[in-house]
């Protein structure tokens, strides 16, 4: 039926529609309506109201009757001009949460002999699946069967492996299309859908057996990084893609000055976990011109679809799928664990997002006022706590476990995201993966969802088992990240007066050291000091040590790197922070391209220095359990603070009978020194680790400026090894 385009309605409470007519001499007479279910008359409305909202009238109806789920409303006004009623408000009501909910599989469920296609979509009034085999092939369309539980179903006879498909629907009226939001897999830019075969991709293998098992998360080293930054600035015809950096053998640099690139360069680092930013389905980047344009993929689109713009056809319905597996197993096969970067609290946008097209409403937050919420402050977030969303979450998660090697989850925006969720997140994954890793950003954002469900900081030791962000660390450390306060110095940037604070982020803000511990345990604090948000480190000592020379502003960085390499948390590196890498002042590159964001191996080749620091730095960690911490009891028992010198510090580790190791960190710019009771020998400097040859033990120790030096004690305190 064709509708009045100047005639609206909506329901906007259980018992209120509200009525929408363009002003003139009609709207002006009206004031009362006609209400029609599925055709048939079923109730005369008087406004209770009437508004003038600019050039509209907003009548306020009062209603009597239960709107159904599914059913097509419509109005009409005196001059027998109709409008459909949009019912959307019923989805976001715990009525209908409870009510309209399905634990049957979703999207395309392939074998050999039939596909079912499920959907979930209980405001729709019908559904039709538009198939074909082949892009050569005419679409052809299938009616859907309604379910009790608001889903629609069609068993589809005959082989349907990498058939295109999309879902035509009818919902309150309007005739609406739309990807699977189930899918596994899509087409350029994600129109359409494909059916895949689970077989086909589960017969490749993903490396996970050539991981070694890693005992505890606090002996986790992660490195973030982009899957196209890591390949865009090198010269290969794949650059960018999941290909590129799954490839052995790649180098930079000429003859014999060469020096790794992709995988082999991050393999090279001695990280235990490689953090990959989104590579679920993203909107902004044209998967078939993916070099005209950049993002880093906090849009995202389809939650169970590799990004296309990364694979080396976006056309073809495995290649993306294959690909993202094939690098997860190369990373796997060098021991490298993935931790994959996962947007669950917003979308690009509701009103072009198949969760939202085809049940309208449902899978987003909130006000009170009927606004929806915005703590994401990108214009939508997801209602975590509603059945089939958060079934979404946890399944697409599982799915990147199972199809993509995951081992672990960092949560953009996790504070939008209630609490539950997350504990029945990691319940399911960890009866996948049992050293899985959860962690994410837990800044206290105004979502519409009560305080004390909400996954952030404030609420961080009732959930111990998940990690968080310490912008404790990072600010306490540097100094604020904020664009207003790029001058103002951390501890370790020059204000020595921070060394207190210092203290407390350096033992994972875990210890009573005249602040409340923010976290239960150390593994539940992420130290870090550089991350792809904000400026670069680089660019953040540019601008609060104005003056200092190249080499001082390096030595600076070395010294950030160290002292997250060694504290009690679990240290998080961004790529390119191991070299000093800057954005050249750009605070925000999320859409800056390849220039700014690609990882720089010209740099790189010049700083070779600082790349053997910082894999001195990943190896004496890896290889010294005795600076990693399970629970706060350990802290307690063996970890203690003295300060010394102009701000200095030293940290000290009581690994009982195996000794003590002394961490002395000086950030100032002049020389300090130690004077120790027993002798201790110094195993790592400024320039690395020192080797075992070097059998020197001392009583007095210096450190250089801007330095950070440890030093192994014997538990007797005699010399010798």
């Amino acid at each position: 039926m064709t509708y009045n385009a100047q005639l609206s309605a909506a329901l906007s409470g259980s018992d209120t529609l509200i009525i929408t007519a363009k002003r003139g001499f009609w709207a002006e007479k009206s004031s009362s309506f006609r209400l029609y279910e599925n055709g048939r008359e079923i109730a005369k409305l008087k406004a209770m109201s009437r508004a003038e909202i600019g050039d509209n009238y907003l009548f306020t109806v009062l209603v009597s009757i239960d709107f159904v789920p599914g059913n097509l409303y419509e109005i009409s006004d005196c001059k027998n001009e109709f409008a459909p009623v949009d019912t959307s408000y019923l989805a976001r009501t715990s009525e209908f949460d409870a009510r309209y909910r399905c634990d049957k599989p979703q999207g395309a469920i392939y074998a050999q002999d039939k596909t079912t296609f499920r959907l979930f979509s209980p405001l729709a009034n019908w559904v039709v699946l538009t198939i074909r085999h082949t892009a050569q092939e005419e679409w052809q369309g299938f009616p859907l069967t309604r379910e009790e539980c608001g889903c629609w179903s069609l068993a589809l006879d005959g082989d349907w492996d990498k058939a295109e498909y999309f879902y035509i629907a009818c919902i309150d009226g309007r005739i609406v299309n739309a990807a699977d939001p189930w899918g596994y897999s899509a087409n350029t830019n994600s129109r359409h859908s494909f059916v895949i075969d689970p077989a086909k991709v589960l017969a490749t293998p993903d490396g996970r057996a050539s991981l070694k098992p890693l005992g505890s998360l606090s002996k986790s080293i992660i490195y973030e990084c982009h899957v196209r930054d890591m390949t865009s600035r090198l010269d290969l015809e794949d650059r960018g893609t999941y290909a590129a950096l799954s490839r052995k053998g790649l180098t930079y640099g000429s003859g014999k000055d060469v020096i790794p690139a992709g995988l082999d360069y991050i393999a090279s680092l001695g990280v235990t976990h490689v953090q990959f930013q989104p590579v679920q389905d993203y909107q902004t980047v044209d998967d078939a011109h993916p070099l005209d344009s950049y993002n880093w993929g906090y849009d995202p689109l389809l939650y169970f679809v590799p990004e296309g713009s990364m694979c080396s056809d976006p056309e073809d319905p495995y290649a993306r799928v294959l690909e993202l597996r094939a690098m997860a197993a190369a990373f796997h096969h060098e021991g490298i664990r993935i931790n994959y970067d996962v947007v669950y609290n917003h979308v690009f946008d509701t009103h072009t997002n198949p969760l939202d097209i085809l049940c309208p409403g449902y899978y987003f937050r909130f006000n009170s006022d009927g606004n929806p919420s915005n703590g994401s402050f990108c214009g939508n977030d997801l209602e975590s706590r509603h059945y089939m969303c958060r079934r979404l979450i946890i399944e697409s998660m599982e799915h990147l476990v199972t199809w993509y090697g995951a081992d672990g989850f960092r949560f953009d925006l996790m504070g939008i995201i209630d609490m539950e969720t997350i504990r029945q997140a990691r319940e399911r994954l960890c009866a996948l993966n049992k050293e899985i890793m959860l962690y994410g950003e837990g800044w206290n954002m105004p979502t519409a969802l009560p305080s004390e469900e909400r996954t952030n900081l404030d609420n961080a030791k009732r959930i111990p088992e998940i990690g968080f962000f310490s912008d404790f660390y990072r600010d306490i450390a540097k100094g604020a990240t904020s664009s207003d306060k790029m001058g103002d110095r951390g501890y370790l940037t020059g204000d020595l007066g921070k060394r207190e604070d210092f203290k407390f982020a350096y033992a994972a803000c875990c210890l009573n050291l005249n602040r409340q511990p923010t976290f239960a345990r150390p593994t539940q604090c992420l130290s870090y000091v550089e991350c792809h948000d904000n400026s670069a480190l680089m660019d953040k000592l540019k601008a609060c040590c104005p003056g200092e020379s190249d080499e001082m502003l390096l030595r600076r960085v070395k010294l950030c790197n160290a002292a997250v390499a060694l504290s009690c948390g679990i240290p998080f590196f961004h790529a390119g922070c191991e070299i000093g890498q800057d954005k050249h002042g750009v605070e925000n590159s999320f859409c800056s391209g390849d220039a700014i964001n690609g990882f720089d191996y010209a740099l790189a080749l010049q700083r070779r220095d600082m790349i053997r620091f910082f894999q001195n730095l990943c190896l004496f960690r890896s290889t010294h359990s005795e600076l990693c911490f399970s629970s706060r009891e350990e802290l307690v028992e063996r970890l203690s603070f003295c300060g010394f010198g102009d701000g200095c510090l030293m940290v000290t580790y009581n690994g009982g009978q195996g000794g003590f190791y002394h961490v002395l960190i000086n950030p100032s710019t002049r020389s300090s020194q130690y004077s120790f009771p027993n002798y201790v020998k110094v195993v790592l400097t400024e320039t690395g680790i020192i080797s075992k040859e070097y059998d020197f033990y001392s009583q007095l120790v210096l450190i250089n400026g801007l330095s950070i030096i440890v030093c192994y004690q014997r538990a007797d305190g005699t010399s010798g090894v």
